[in-house]
């Protein structure tokens, strides 16, 4: 038997936090529950790290799961985004109740839909 109730949450390192924010809040329609800098500590003795986090959430919940779209300010970003059926995660999917409209939107605001 397992102690897990669900998914806590995903973390999307970003390279521009309102363009991102244009897809998840504006066009997903995900709302703000959090906009703040933190500092986090250094790995392996290295310096404290500033980044700009933001908690989107489409549901309130002690178990909802919920994103956190991360912006590295102490640092420029690296690394490149993954490559569909690679190892290690590559995709995640959200249901939605309009399929459909989603798509739709996505295209009219020029998202790749796949």
């Amino acid at each position: 038997m397992s102690d897990i109730a669900a998914i806590s949450h995903i973390a999307l390192g970003v390279t521009d936090m309102e363009r991102s924010l244009g897809f998840y809040r504006d066009l997903l329609g995900m709302h703000v529950s959090l906009d703040t800098e933190e500092e986090l500590p250094g790995f392996a003795g290295g310096a404290p790290q500033k980044r700009r986090a933001v908690y989107l959430r489409w549901r309130e919940g002690a178990h909802e799961t919920f994103i956190v779209l991360d912006q590295q300010l102490s640092r420029e970003p690296f690394g490149e985004p993954p490559s569909l059926f690679q190892v290690g995660t590559h995709h995640w999917g959200l249901w939605v109740e309009d399929v459909d409209g989603a798509v739709a939107r996505a295209e009219a605001a020029g998202v790749p839909v796949v």
